[in-house]
């Protein structure tokens, strides 16, 4: 059994507390040596730091890691920090094709963004038309009120008056109204005789404020039969 400093009992021996056995500490034993408890069993102790060095200097001059191949890893190099090893980021793809894409999206962005701005009445109409031949009806009447007035879009008024007949076959009180004047006003329609009445009693009943004077005065006079 290697020597160790004669000292008292107390300083060279401590007790394990969860094996119960009692072995020398490490400041007591020789370098390299190594220590063996009271029931036979030998233990091996950690060379003695030097002094003045203390345990993260020892580790970070003495522990070296084996070389990696960084192509081998999407992992960057370990960041040391504290005496403690982090894992870096993942690396971001910096191939050609994510760089192109990512430029595409960036200019496809821009040229809505431009598009939206200086052609709003032209996107809104395409919009909506798209909305529209879904079966929309307020997209429906927008459409109408576009080709109406030709905002967005070339005017044509029979046409027009086609998506307002769309939208007021599926219920939208203003295309209906919409629909009823432009025949009384003598637009080309597909209106069948007696329904202007219909129509502006519908409008009527759903809040549209303007179909009230036209049921009170022109449906009164016999022109809403025609």
């Amino acid at each position: 059994m290697p020597l160790v400093q004669d000292t008292d009992e107390r300083d060279v021996f401590t007790l394990d507390s969860r094996t119960g056995e009692r072995s020398v500490p490490m400041a007591h034993a020789s370098s390299g040596s190594s220590v063996r408890s009271r029931n036979g069993k030998s233990t091996e102790k950690a060379p003695l730091l030097p002094q003045g060095t203390t345990r993260t200097k020892y580790i970070n001059r003495n522990c070296k890691r084996a070389p990696r191949d960084p192509a081998s890893s999407d992992l960057n190099d370990v960041v040391r920090f504290g005496g403690k090893d982090y894992l870096g980021r993942i690396k971001e793809p910096q191939g050609w094709l994510a760089v192109a894409a990512l430029c595409l999206c960036l200019v496809l962005c821009l040229g809505l963004l431009y598009y939206c701005f200086f052609y709003f009445h032209e996107f809104h109409f395409h919009l909506s038309h798209a909305y529209a031949k879904l079966g929309h009806s307020h997209a429906q009447h927008v459409v109408a009120q576009r080709l109406l007035h030709g905002k967005g879009v070339e005017k044509d008024e029979e046409l027009a008056m086609k998506w307002f007949r769309k939208a007021s076959d599926n219920g939208h009180p203003h295309a209906a109204y919409n629909l009823a004047i432009g025949h009384l006003q003598g637009i080309k329609t597909d209106v069948f005789p007696g329904e202007v009445h219909d129509l502006i009693r519908h409008a009527h009943d759903n809040g549209v404020n303007e179909a009230s004077d036209v049921l009170h005065n022109a449906c009164r006079n016999g022109q809403c039969d025609d």
